[in-house]
């Protein structure tokens, strides 16, 4: 059998085309080489006897490359291997770099998906809410214009009775004069939640309009200013007087002290902060997601309006507004405005 030891560099040129015939795979079979080893043939098979001897003595060149052809997992008893070592740890890094890189993949795959999920069940329950809200609205529109010629007739009979029913029957007609009153402020805030929460907005001193509410609900003074100078904000005077309104309102009937309501303004990184302070039992945790939501109340004879319309007319404005724990208990409505610049001109 023909035989070789480990071949010299001027050598291996002649097995250049025999290791490219077996990359190649057209023998059919699997062949490894053993480098630097060469092929050795197997041993004759008795059929081929007659046909070797019909044959002439191949060279060694003739001899390896027909040998070859026997080599393979099927009749050969020898087989020898060529490990690569180049490409096969060129292999196992292109792994190594390609299996996390796979998994980072994956794992940010599943993480997009999650998120497109959750906000597209977000997307479905605001559009829910905006429904219900439509639903809602448009009821109490209607209800609120059916009731406001009523209650002007009542007040009107009431007036009427007034000048006849003798001193002892006053107070019967101050309780329908009061329920009257209640249920227009009621028609009133339904009418402002559902109109248009922009307005005409303008350059308004903020100190100037609470300080004005103020005196005029409280009867005193109770402003703060934490920042020296006029607080400019943008936004509809008409609606900032109701945000004020509603909250002050809030503040009195929350049962605390009134003494102990507070109005702080200040200037933090670009935007107008306005505290309201009061010293009530303050809102329990559960419902502080809850309390500017339409038509709801923690108060027996509140309309749970207020908060809504100054949620609204806030954040038509560009501003954000929430509700928290006072420090030493009651409660805190924190209002945050974008400050405007030129705070001497078109000013309201």
């Amino acid at each position: 059998p023909l035989t070789y030891a480990p071949p010299r560099r001027g050598e291996e040129r002649e097995f250049t085309s025999v290791r490219r015939y077996i990359e190649n795979g057209k023998n059919n079979s699997l062949v490894l080489l053993l480098h630097p080893f060469r092929l050795i043939p197997p041993p004759p098979r008795p059929q081929d006897d007659k046909r070797l001897e019909s044959k002439p003595t191949p060279s060694a060149e003739e001899e390896l490359q027909h040998s070859f052809f026997f080599t393979t997992l099927k009749t050969a008893e020898v087989v020898y291997l060529e490990i690569r070592q180049n490409e096969f740890w060129g292999a196992q890094r292109l792994r190594q770099i390609l299996f996390p890189l796979s998994l980072l993949i994956l794992t940010a795959t599943v993480f997009i998906f999650r998120h497109l999920i959750l906000r597209n069940g977000e997307y479905k329950r605001r559009i829910e809410e905006q429904k219900s809200l439509v639903v809602l609205g448009t009821a109490a529109s209607t209800l609120a214009h059916e009731i406001k010629n009523p209650l002007l007739s009542i007040r009107l009979q009431t007036s009427i009775l007034e000048r006849f029913c003798p001193p002892e029957s006053r107070r019967e007609l101050d309780i329908i004069n009061a329920e009257v009153d209640r249920l227009s402020a009621l028609s009133y805030r339904v009418n402002e939640y559902l109109r248009d929460p922009r307005g005409n907005a303008c350059l308004v001193d903020l100190g100037e309009v609470f300080k004005t509410l103020s005196l005029r609900l409280l009867g005193r003074d109770v402003t703060l200013l934490r920042t020296p100078g006029p607080l400019i904000a943008r936004i509809d005077p008409e609606r900032l007087i109701s945000v004020g309104e509603n909250i002050l309102r809030n503040a009195l009937e929350s049962g605390g002290d009134p003494e102990e309501i507070r109005v702080e303004l200040g200037l933090e990184e670009g935007l107008i902060r306005i505290d309201i302070l009061d010293r009530g039992p303050g809102i329990p945790e559960g419902d502080k997601n809850r309390v500017f939501d339409p038509f709801f109340t923690t108060k027996s004879r509140g309309t749970g309006i207020g908060l809504a319309v100054a949620k609204r007319f806030v954040e038509a404005a560009g501003g954000s507004i929430r509700i928290g724990d006072r420090e030493g208990g009651g409660c805190a409505v924190t209002v945050c405005l974008s400050a405007q610049g030129g705070m001497g001109e078109g000013k309201s």
